[in-house]
């Protein structure tokens, strides 16, 4: 599972509990010391890195699942990066 833009709700820790496989990539250093301090994701590797610019062949995730809180202006980058 690929998580994008680490949102600081409920429902993410939620999903995160429930896989074994999580790589996170966020931008944010603010939201990454949050990230570090949340013990239902912190043990997950984390990459603080622009999506855009990461090759999701280096992560080794075989068919990834992706989940995130994605802001609207870079939706469609995004997507266009997962295909």
């Amino acid at each position: 599972m690929l998580g994008i833009i680490i949102p600081k709700n409920i429902a993410f820790q939620k999903i995160a509990l429930k896989t074994k496989n999580l790589t996170m990539v966020e931008i944010d250093t603010d939201l990454i010391e949050s990230i570090k301090q949340n013990l239902a994701i912190s043990h997950f590797p984390l990459i603080n890195q622009d999506i855009l610019k990461t090759n999701i062949k280096d992560m080794n995730i075989d068919n990834p699942k992706v989940i995130g809180n994605i802001p609207y202006n870079i939706t469609s980058p995004i997507i266009f990066w997962l295909i």
